[in-house]
C-alpha cells in the first residue's frame, strides 16, 4: 500500500500525457484523411487519346513579326511523335508544402526543408509547391495510393504534356486561353515560385503547368528517347542517371521555358527551391470526386486565341542532335525504320 501511494504522484502526472498523446494521434488522423478528401476532390479527370508529342515549327501570334519559330529551346524535344494515352487523373496543382508536412507528420519523417521553415524562407510557405526531390515525390504519390486504395503515382512525361496542352492541343503555353498575357494568366518576373493556382487554371483546369516550378515526372532522362519513344502509353527509358522534369521554373527563360514542350533533366536526389511535382491517379474511369473537363469543342473555343498549328505536317521537320553522354543505351535504337523520321 505504502509503495502504491509512493508512486501516486508520477502516475497522476502520466495520465495527461497519455490523454495527450490520444488527442494528437487522433488530429494526425483528421489531417490525414482532410488531405486525401481535398487531393480526390481536386483531382482532374483527363479522357486519354491520340496526340503528336514534342515540339513543332508554327508561325506567329497575330501581330508578332518575324520566321517561323520553335516553342522552346533544345534539340531533344524536336521529334514529333504520335503518342496514345489511356485516360487518367492528374491533380490540380503541385503538391504544396502544407499538404506535403501533413504527409511527413503521419509517417513520422523529418519535414522538408525544416531550416528554411525556421528561416522563414520565401519559399518555405504552405501554399507554395513543396520542393522535394524526385524520390520524395514519388513516394508521397506512393502513400497517397496506399491510404485511398487508388493507383497514385507521378504522371510519365507524355501525360504531363497531353494534360498541359489541354489534350493535346496545338498550344503553346498551358494557359487559360494557350497565349502568353504576363501578368494576367503568367507571372511578369518572381525570384521564388508563387502559390498554387495564382494564375488561371488551363482549359482542363490545370494550373501552373507553365512557370511556377519544374515538376518531377516518371521518366528517366535520355536525350534520343523521342526517336524510339513506343505509341502505346510510353514510360520512358528503362533506366538513367537523370530524371525528366516539364514546365519550366521561375528562374528559367520565359520565352524558351514556360511552354507545354521543354523538357529538363535532373538530378533525382536533389529537390531545389525550383522543383516541385503533382500526382497522377491511372484509372481509365472518373472517381465521383473528380473535376471532368469540357469537350473539345469548348476547349478549342476557350484556346481560339492561342492555338497555332504546325505549318508542316506533324512530324516532317524532326531532329534532334543527342548527347552521347544521356543517350540510352538500354534502348532499342530502331528508330532509322520510323517512317517519321524523314529529316
Amino acid at each position: 500500500m505504502n509503495r502504491l501511494i509512493r508512486h501516486l504522484p508520477l502516475f497522476c502526472l502520466l495520465l495527461p500525457l497519455a490523454a495527450c498523446g490520444g488527442k494528437n494521434e487522433e488530429a494526425q488522423q483528421q489531417a490525414v484523411q482532410a488531405l486525401i478528401d481535398r487531393t480526390l476532390s481536386e483531382l482532374v479527370f483527363v479522357e486519354g487519346g491520340t496526340f503528336w508529342m514534342g515540339d513543332y515549327l508554327h508561325g506567329l501570334y497575330p501581330g508578332n513579326e518575324g520566321e517561323p519559330q520553335w516553342w522552346s529551346m533544345g534539340s531533344d524535344n524536336k521529334v514529333q511523335h504520335q503518342v496514345t494515352l489511356d485516360s487518367f487523373h492528374i491533380q490540380k496543382h503541385e503538391v504544396t508544402y502544407d499538404e506535403f508536412d501533413t504527409y511527413t507528420k503521419a509517417t513520422q519523417q523529418p519535414l522538408l526543408r525544416e531550416r528554411s521553415l525556421r528561416g522563414k524562407r520565401p519559399f518555405r510557405q504552405p501554399n507554395r509547391p513543396a520542393n522535394a526531390n524526385w524520390h520524395q515525390a514519388r513516394a508521397y504519390c506512393l502513400w497517397l495510393g496506399e491510404q485511398t486504395g487508388l493507383p497514385f503515382d507521378l504522371p510519365t512525361e507524355a501525360q504531363w504534356e497531353y494534360a498541359a496542352r489541354s489534350r493535346g492541343q496545338w498550344v503553346g503555353v498551358a494557359t487559360d486561353d494557350g497565349y502568353p498575357d504576363f501578368g494576367r494568366n503568367l507571372p511578369n518576373f518572381e525570384r521564388y515560385p508563387h502559390d498554387v493556382c495564382t494564375y488561371p487554371p488551363n482549359p482542363l483546369g490545370l494550373c501552373d503547368m507553365s512557370a511556377n516550378v519544374a515538376e518531377w515526372v516518371l521518366d528517366w532522362y535520355a536525350t534520343d528517347y523521342y526517336l524510339y519513344s513506343p505509341q502505346k502509353n510510353p514510360q520512358g527509358p528503362p533506366s538513367g542517371e537523370l530524371k525528366v522534369t516539364r514546365g519550366g521554373s521561375i528562374m528559367t527563360d520565359p520565352h524558351l521555358a514556360w511552354n507545354a514542350y521543354r523538357r529538363d533533366a535532373s538530378n533525382p536526389e536533389k529537390g531545389l527551391y525550383i522543383h516541385g511535382f503533382r500526382c497522377v491517379v491511372n484509372t481509365a474511369e472518373p472517381i465521383p470526386q473528380a473535376h471532368i473537363p469540357p469537350d473539345d469543342a469548348e476547349i478549342k473555343h476557350r484556346l481560339a486565341r492561342g492555338l497555332l498549328p504546325p505549318i508542316h505536317p506533324p512530324g516532317s521537320n524532326n531532329i534532334i542532335l543527342p548527347d552521347e553522354s544521356t543517350r540510352c543505351a538500354s534502348c532499342p535504337h530502331n528508330w532509322r525504320q520510323r517512317p517519321w523520321r524523314d529529316k
